[in-house]
C-alpha cells in the first residue's frame, strides 16, 4: 500500500478514520509514520496493512489525548472535555429554566399572600358570628406547605398534635420560614415525639370572636376525624392568643350546652407569646379610624371587652375577661425591651407593641387577671423577635411537646 501523505496545511492532530466499505462499521486508524523525516510533511500509514483508502472521513474524535487508543492522534488541551461540559450545560438548560420558573412562581404567590394578609388585617370587616351553634365553617390547616386534606388527617390519627396560629397581618410562611423560628423548632421536636404540627391559615382582620368560632369548629373537626389523638395543644403568637382563648371558651360553652366530647378536653397545654390580653396601645390609637379592620378594633382592649356585641365600640367602660377552661394550663410569655426597667417595676415597658402586663394577662383590677399556670418574661428588641427567642422557644417546647422536658432537662427553662 502506498503511504498517504498529509498536505502541508493539514493539522497533525486531526484523527483520520477510514473504512474500506461504506457499510463497514469498523474504522481503522491512521497514525503518523515514524519514518517521516524532520522538516518534511508527516506521512500517515494505514494500520490495516494495505488496500486503498476510498473513503477519508474527517470525523473529529472528541476524546482527550489521555484517552487515545491505538496511538491515534486527538485534539490537544482537553478540547474533548470542554465539548462534553458544553453539551452537559446545554442539556441542563431546560431543567434550569424550569427551576427558575418554579421559584419565580412561588415568590409571586408568596407576594400575593403577603399583600392579601396585610390588606385583610388592616381593612377586613365581616359580620360577627354571634351564635356558634349556627356556624359549621372551618379554617384551613397547613401541613408541609400544603392545605391538609381529610384523608391526610385520618392517617395522623393517634399522633400528638400541636396547632400554631399567628397574629395580625401574619401568614404561615412567616411562622416557619426561619430555621431559628419557633415554628421550625416545634416541627422538629414534635417529629421526634412522633407528632405533627399544623398551622392555621386565616383572615386576621375578622372579629376575634368570629375567628374564635371558626378555630373551635376546625379543632372540633380534627378531634372527630382523629379521635385517638392523645394531645391537641396550641402555640399562639400575638393576636392568635386572643383567638385561641376565645376558641377554648366557645368549646367549653358548646360542651355545656350541647353535650358530647369537645376538642378542648384533649388540649392540656396552651402557650401564648406576646398576646395582648388587655389590648395594645397602638390598636387603641388606630381604632377610631372608620377604615380599620374589625380585628384592630377588638385589639383595642384585647380579651377584656364586652363579647358577642357587634355594636360595642370597646371603650373599656364595661369589661370582662375571657378565661380559658380550668382544665387547660395556659403559659403566658411576654417580651420586654429592657429587663432592667421591668425589674425596677416599670410595667409600661413592653416589646414596642404589647405592654408586658397585657401579654401576661395582668390588670390593676384583680378580677380581670388572666388565669395562667405560668408567666415568663424575656428581653427582646421588638415584638416579632419573641417568636425566635431561644429562651422563649425552649419554654414553649418544654410545656407543649410531650416528653421534651425530660429529654432536655439540662436546657429546659
Amino acid at each position: 500500500m502506498s503511504p498517504v501523505t498529509a498536505t502541508s496545511g493539514t493539522p497533525p492532530y486531526l484523527d483520520y478514520h477510514t473504512s474500506s466499505k461504506r457499510d463497514d462499521d469498523t474504522a481503522s486508524c491512521i497514525t503518523e509514520s515514524p519514518s517521516s523525516s524532520p522538516g518534511t510533511s508527516p506521512v500517515l500509514t494505514g494500520v490495516d496493512g494495505g488496500g486503498e483508502l476510498p473513503f477519508l472521513d474527517l470525523r473529529l474524535d472528541l476524546r482527550d489525548s489521555s484517552e487515545s487508543e491505538n496511538g491515534c492522534c486527538h485534539f490537544p488541551f482537553g478540547v474533548g472535555k470542554v465539548c462534553r461540559q458544553a453539551t452537559e450545560l446545554l442539556s441542563s438548560i431546560p431543567s434550569t429554566l424550569s427551576n427558575i420558573r418554579s421559584t419565580a412562581t412561588k415568590q409571586l404567590e408568596g407576594s400575593k399572600i403577603m399583600i392579601e394578609s396585610i390588606k385583610n388585617g388592616a381593612f377586613s370587616k365581616e359580620p360577627h358570628c354571634t351564635d356558634p351553634s349556627q356556624s359549621s365553617a372551618r379554617l384551613p390547616l397547613i401541613y408541609n406547605d400544603q392545605e391538609l386534606t381529610d384523608d391526610e388527617l385520618r392517617m395522623m390519627n393517634g399522633k400528638p398534635m400541636a396547632v400554631v396560629m399567628g397574629g395580625l397581618f401574619m401568614w404561615v410562611d412567616l411562622l416557619r420560614s426561619s430555621p431559628h423560628s419557633l415554628g421550625q423548632k416545634l416541627e422538629k421536636a414534635m417529629a421526634a415525639a412522633d407528632g405533627v404540627v399544623f398551622y392555621v391559615n386565616y383572615n386576621t382582620g375578622r372579629p376575634i370572636q368570629t375567628n374564635g368560632v371558626l378555630l373551635s369548629n376546625t379543632l372540633q373537626h380534627v378531634h372527630e376525624t382523629c379521635p385517638d389523638t392523645p394531645v391537641l395543644n396550641l402555640v399562639l403568637f400575638s393576636m392568635g392568643g386572643n383567638v385561641g382563648v376565645d376558641a377554648l371558651k366557645i368549646a367549653e360553652q358548646n360542651q355545656q350546652e350541647y353535650g358530647g366530647i369537645s376538642w378542648h378536653s384533649y388540649c392540656s397545654d396552651v402557650a401564648t407569646l406576646g398576646t395582648p390580653f388587655h389590648g395594645a396601645p397602638l390598636a387603641r390609637f388606630v381604632a377610631p379610624l372608620p377604615c380599620r379592620s374589625d380585628a384592630i378594633r377588638d385589639l383595642s382592649y384585647g380579651s377584656t371587652c364586652v363579647r358577642h356585641n357587634p355594636d360595642d365600640d370597646n371603650t373599656g367602660s364595661s369589661r370582662e375577661i375571657e378565661q380559658p377552661p380550668k382544665t387547660v394550663n395556659l403559659y403566658a410569655i411576654a417580651g420586654v425591651t429592657s429587663i432592667k426597667k421591668w425589674d425596677e417595676g416599670d410595667t409600661s415597658v413592653g416589646d414596642l407593641l404589647v405592654p408586658v402586663s397585657s401579654a401576661l394577662g395582668n390588670d390593676d383590677d384583680p378580677a380581670l387577671n388572666l388565669r395562667c399556670a405560668e408567666r415568663h418574661v424575656f428581653e427582646v428588641r421588638h415584638h416579632w423577635e419573641l417568636w425566635s427567642h431561644p429562651g422563649a422557644c425552649e419554654t414553649v417546647l418544654a410545656r407543649v411537646v410531650p416528653g421534651w422536658a425530660e429529654k432536655n432537662s439540662d436546657t429546659a427553662v
